[in-house]
C-alpha cells in the first residue's frame, strides 16, 4: 500500500489503547485525548512528515488521518471522517487487525503502516509532540458516560414514538445537557422519578467506571444526597440491597 499522506488531510496522534477503548466504542475521536503540537491536536502533513522522518511516533501510538481541517467546537471528530489509520509498523498493524473487537468491525477501517524513518537528526530539527495530560483523560472519562446516557435515552424514545413535535424538541435542546436530561426523562417519568434519576445520574458521572465502583458506598451516598424520600424502599429491603452490593 502506498505510504504517502494527502496534503488535504489533517492528522491526530492518539495512544493506541485510547483508540481501541474509546474511539472504536463511541465512534468519535476525542481530540482532548490526542497528543498536541504547539497546543493543537491536529497536525499538518508537513508537521507529521517531519516527525515521522526521525521516528518520532511512539510505538504505543497510532496516527489518524482525518478529513477534518480544524478543531470542531465540540472537540470531537466523527469516525466517519477517518480516512486512514496509520500504525508505526506492519507488525503493529497486523496485531491490531488480528485482535477481536466485540462492538466494531476493524475490516471497515483502512489501515496502513507509516513510512520507515530516514537517518536520525538532532531533536531541534523536528517538532516534538506533547503527551496527553491526566486532567484531560479524567474529564473525558467523567463526561463520556453522561453523554452516552443522553444518547441512549434519546434513541430509546425516538425508536418507539413517532411524534415529530417531540423529535423537534429533543433536537432543539441537545446542546444543553441539563435541559436535555430533563426533557428526555420527563417524557416517561413523574416528578419524583425525574428527581431521583437526575440525582443518580449526577452521582454516577462523578464515579466513572474506570476508577472502580463500590456499590454499597454508592447506594449509601445516593440515599443521603437524594432530595426525595424513597417510600418503596423499606429498611429491610435496603439492607438486602446493600448486602447484595457489598
Amino acid at each position: 500500500m502506498e505510504t504517502t499522506f494527502s496534503a488535504l488531510s489533517s492528522f491526530a496522534v492518539i495512544p493506541l489503547k485510547t483508540f481501541r477503548r474509546y474511539v472504536l466504542s463511541y465512534e468519535i475521536v476525542p481530540l482532548a485525548l490526542c497528543k498536541t503540537l504547539g497546543g493543537s491536536p491536529l497536525l499538518s502533513v508537513k508537521e507529521l512528515s517531519s516527525i515521522c522522518s526521525v521516528g518520532g511516533i511512539d510505538k504505543k501510538d497510532i496516527v489518524l488521518e482525518l478529513s477534518a481541517s480544524k478543531v470542531a467546537p465540540s472537540g470531537f471528530v466523527p469516525l466517519s471522517q477517518l480516512k486512514t489509520a496509520w500504525f508505526v509498523s506492519e507488525e503493529a498493524k497486523a496485531n491490531f487487525i488480528d485482535r477481536s473487537y466485540e462492538n466494531f468491525d476493524v475490516t471497515a477501517l483502512r489501515c496502513a503502516a507509516l513510512p520507515e524513518p530516514v537517518a536520525s537528526s538532532p531533536a531541534q530539527d523536528h517538532p516534538e509532540l506533547t503527551d496527553v495530560c491526566d486532567d484531560a483523560v479524567n474529564k473525558f472519562l467523567a463526561e463520556a458516560p453522561y453523554a452516552d446516557g443522553i444518547l441512549a435515552l434519546a434513541h430509546q424514545w425516538l425508536s418507539v414514538h413517532d411524534n415529530q413535535r417531540d423529535m423537534a424538541s429533543i433536537e432543539n435542546v441537545l446542546s444543553d445537557d441539563l435541559n436535555t436530561l430533563g426533557l428526555l426523562l420527563s417524557l416517561e417519568s413523574g416528578s419524583e422519578q425525574l428527581v431521583l434519576a437526575s440525582e443518580f445520574l449526577r452521582l454516577c458521572t462523578r464515579k466513572n467506571i474506570d476508577v472502580g465502583w463500590a456499590p454499597a458506598a454508592v447506594l449509601d451516598e445516593f440515599t443521603e444526597l437524594s432530595p426525595v424520600r424513597l417510600p418503596s424502599l423499606k429498611t429491610s429491603e435496603y439492607g438486602q440491597v446493600r448486602l447484595q452490593s457489598s
